[in-house]
């Protein structure tokens, strides 16, 4: 009987079973681990859903509320983690290895044998689902926590059948309570033991019904919530999470292993004849087609795409400026967002009239400020950007737009705390601080503000506020929401000292192809204490002289470099080799002259 072989086992000479088992299990945890650290990238996980946190009382109640409240409570929790890559990257790597893990154990209860690779593909439709960054945390923690009280069930299940309907009842109460829909699997494995167990066609009803009656019960007296969503909650199916194949073969993956135990049950000795010489080569080729099916799962379904666009947006919330400008230039797709974010690093690292058009560029101004439209698309950057600005009322207006579509996030509570600080509302500006240090990003920050606020000498201790205030106008205003130099105007003469405003209205003018604001207000430069002209700003200054025929090329010198007088004739000379061919020009041209205000007023520009 202890060389007897069951239906998948095999045989290594030197190895264990158990040992080879293993080894699979290591080899796909680490792969897994890789895939996700490196390709996924779980801060973007973080970024794509902003979950949001509180240590308060208040936050908790909230969730002890609702059928899977709890699940989402630690997820939301431990979603937190996603902000450090590694420490992300392994916990979910965990959470997969734990679901793979217990399903193997379930298995091997259901089927009296020992089984190898059919464990991870639930592990493998996960990754599929986590590859589009939608799914959050709580499915694969509310399924591994279901899994788990599968197997301590089966281990520890009382002989005693009235005690065992009695233990299995409060454990699907609670399961339902505390997990929201993957409790209905342990309903499904514990009938299907029980019919394994006794053969009792009665006692499988029994065990199906008592869910039946705590889906009933729950919503109409423990909690508010619709009949479907206590059941679908915390399912891969709660929402059309993308791929379908994935979504769907996550939740019937584990109906379906239950049920093949009866086909198991009845083909037994057909089952162990068949494959009792296969084993070693079933490992083999099991092993290889995991290896290859999560590496090739999470290299061509995650989106590109969209991991661009998340990353640029993440290094923009970190101001990471220097990673938004190596991005910026590797984007695939250019949206007016990207540029948005392109210009906000560029003023940071203060190239934005030398280098903007060395970097791609929308041709029209609502790659440098949203309009309306772009505004309620990406809240949050048009929150940053009017912030920046000194426009706090703009500001505040998205912020609050941005708190409707994600909650409140640290980042958001901090900016309207300041916001409401500079407007002199300073009691509301502590409400939200106060909030801010129920976060664990925020504490530390919030605890230190609300301590100098106390003191009431926040504004003299926080170099941030002081730079802030000075930017603000004197009379603050909400803009109509379309980019209009006339709001820059406007806070140039309410605040002539800011800096932004005036190189954003600079470069408003030459993405509008409008030169001559610019030629007029030359001077404004040393006002500001340039102590040269902008490489884009001479670039216009040569080309505006050349279009209006200028005939005192002297009066130049002291706002154009020699430099890019002779760059300018070359390109003039270019042009006129090509005079018959625009295309042939602009080929010539893009290598040498592709970062040029020139190269942007003659290909890029659209119309005008």
């Amino acid at each position: 009987m202890k060389n007897r072989k069951n239906i998948v086992d095999f045989y290594f000479p030197k190895v264990k079973y158990r040992h080879a088992i293993w080894i699979q299990d290591v080899l796909i945890f680490l792969v897994l681990f890789f895939i996700i650290l490196f390709r996924l990238h779980p801060a973007l996980l973080y970024e794509f859903q902003r979950p949001v946190f509180f240590t308060n009382w208040s936050f908790l109640k909230e969730h002890l509320l609702l059928p899977g409240g709890l699940i989402d409570y630690v997820s939301a929790l431990c979603s937190q983690a996603f902000e450090y890559p590694l420490l992300g990257a392994f916990f979910l790597t965990l959470m997969i290895g734990i679901v793979s893990l217990f399903t193997r154990k379930i298995i091997h209860a259901l089927w009296k044998s020992q089984i190898h690779t059919l464990h991870w593909i639930p592990g493998l439709f996960l990754l599929l689902l986590y590859a589009h960054y939608e799914v959050p945390l709580s499915l694969v923690i509310g399924t591994a926590i279901v899994l788990i009280c599968i197997w301590i069930f089966f281990r520890w299940v009382p002989k005693s059948p009235g005690l065992r309907i009695g233990l299995y009842t409060l454990f699907t109460g609670l399961l339902y309570w505390f997990c929201g829909g993957p409790f209905l699997l342990f309903a499904i494995y514990c009938a299907i033991w029980e019919w394994i167990t006794t053969k009792s066609l009665v006692k499988v009803v029994v065990y199906l019904l008592i869910p039946v009656v705590w889906c009933v019960i729950g919503p109409s007296v423990f909690f508010l919530v619709l009949f479907k969503q206590s059941i679908i909650n915390n399912l891969s199916i709660e929402a059309t999470y993308a791929p379908a194949f994935a979504r769907w073969g996550f939740l019937l993956f584990f109906p379906l292993i239950g049920f093949l135990t009866f086909a198991i049950q009845v083909f037994r000795k057909t089952l162990e004849i068949k494959f009792r010489w296969l084993g070693i080569q079933t490992w083999i080729v099991g092993t290889v087609l995991l290896l290859s099916a999560f590496s090739v799962a999470g290299w061509i379904m995650c989106d590109s795409f969209l991991t661009g666009q998340l990353m640029l947006l993440r290094a923009g919330r970190k101001n990471h400026w220097e990673t938004v400008l190596r991005l910026g230039k590797t984007l695939s797709i250019i949206t007016p967002h990207n540029c948005v974010q392109i210009n906000r690093a560029l003023w940071h690292t203060g190239r934005l009239l030398d280098s903007a058009f060395a970097y791609p560029q929308w041709n029209e101004p609502i790659g440098l400020i949203p309009n309306r439209a772009l505004c309620f698309e990406h809240p949050e950057t048009a929150s940053y950007l009017f912030f920046e600005l000194g426009l706090i009322s703009e500001s505040l207006h998205w912020s609050h737009e941005l708190m409707e579509v994600s909650g409140k996030t640290p980042e958001t509570l901090d900016r309207m705390a300041v916001i409401y600080f500079l407007k002199g509302q300073k009691k509301t500006a502590q409400m939200f601080w106060k909030e801010l240090r129920c976060t664990l990003q925020g504490h530390k920050r919030a605890k230190y503000i609300l301590e100098l606020a106390e003191r009431k000498d926040l504004l003299e201790k926080d170099k941030n506020l002081q730079k802030l205030s000075s930017l603000m106008p004197k009379f603050d205003f909400i803009s109509i929401g379309y980019p209009s130099d006339r709001d820059l105007l406007f806070l140039l003469q309410q605040n002539p000292g800011n800096r932004m405003a005036f190189e954003y209205w600079v470069a408003y003018q030459l993405l509008e192809v409008n030169l001559e604001p610019i030629w007029n207000n030359i001077d404004k430069f040393r006002a500001f204490g340039y102590t040269r002209i902008p490489r884009h700003v001479q670039e216009m200054l040569l080309l505006y002289a050349y279009l209006s025929k200028w005939n005192q090329p002297d009066k130049l010198n002291p706002y154009v470099d020699n430099a890019n007088v002779q760059r300018f004739s070359e390109f003039k000379r270019i042009i006129m080799q090509h005079r018959s061919n625009k295309s042939s020009a602009q080929k010539a041209l893009k290598q040498e002259f592709g970062d040029t205000y020139w190269y942007f007023w003659m290909f890029v520009r659209s119309g005008k």
